[in-house]
């Protein structure tokens, strides 16, 4: 199966944009439209005021856990890494991860959150450790956890994932920004948007290219250089998303879901939707 989902999508609007730890060669679309996760338990949320100096190592972590550095500066190391967090910084450490952490020269306050997750998609993935940005709207988050998890008013383990979530949402979505701001997606931004608005359309590489101010095969090199597909198996990435949704309601034919989604024909729309999903609508619909 092809991939599927929008760019904007993938930056905007899902849990599941998470990032390669390590992105080489082509660019796949996968690890972002796939990739979920779900907070399955928490095992508490502790606010730690570290004195100058003050250590602590960790063996095998049995949870996942997010660190905020709300005063002062914390180095963490482990065999393979070593990040020293600033005053507002995140760090994200996995389950099994063994670790140890230094508080500076003038101490430190800190945020830890221990919890499990479970992890779906066909590509295994990990958030970058440590996001320095935005540490403004990471306060807001934690102080709402520590606030929900010692408050335990009626259903605060329900909010305390919300919240664990949205802390996580906003790391992978920094993280996803740097990935692809790096791969240059910024250059081609009007065309994709363009596409996503009108993905349902006669969208032409010319008027393409002309939004972003290059030649039409200038254009193809790099949209496929960025993404990773061309335009067009770009635009029936979008399609067949699209289509997915509305066969699943069972609100529309599969004539109308064509045309609502750019096929010329319910025939042609159930060979392209076959192609990129292995099932026809109908088989697709019936769960098949």
């Amino acid at each position: 199966m092809r991939p599927t989902g929008s760019v904007e999508d993938l930056v905007g609007h899902r849990l599941i944009e998470y990032c390669v730890t390590q992105m080489s060669g082509p660019f796949d679309v996968r690890p972002y439209t796939d990739f979920d996760l779900t907070v399955t338990s928490i095992h508490n949320v502790i606010e730690k005021i570290c004195p100058p100096g003050w250590e602590f190592a960790w063996t095998r972590r049995r949870h996942d856990g997010l660190i905020h550095v709300i005063e002062g500066a914390a180095t963490f190391s482990a065999s393979e890494w070593t990040h020293t967090v600033p005053a507002g910084g995140v760090l994200y450490v996995e389950r099994e991860d063994s670790y140890r952490v230094v508080a500076g020269s003038d101490g430190g306050r800190l945020i830890v959150a221990n919890f499990l997750v479970e992890r779906s998609g066909p590509i295994r993935l990990s958030l970058r450790r440590v996001v320095t940005g935005r540490s403004a709207l990471y306060s807001t988050l934690f102080g709402e956890l520590v606030h929900a998890w010692t408050g335990k008013a009626i259903g605060h383990k329900i909010r305390c994932k919300s919240t664990l979530l949205s802390i996580l949402y906003n790391v992978a979505h920094d993280t996803i920004q740097e990935k692809l701001h790096a791969r240059g997606i910024a250059q081609i931004q009007p065309a994709l948007t363009q596409i996503e608005n009108a993905f349902h359309t006669d969208v032409r590489v010319a008027d393409l290219a002309r939004a972003v101010g290059v030649t039409p095969a200038h254009f193809r090199r790099v949209f496929k250089d960025i993404i990773g597909y061309t335009p067009k198996e770009y635009i029936l990435y979008l399609r067949v998303t699209r289509a997915m949704d509305y066969v699943k309601s069972d609100l529309y034919s599969i004539a109308e879901i064509a045309e609502r989604v750019g096929f010329s024909s319910g025939a042609h729309f159930s060979r392209v939707f076959k192609e990129h999903t292995g099932c026809s609508p109908i088989e697709y619909r019936r769960g098949v």
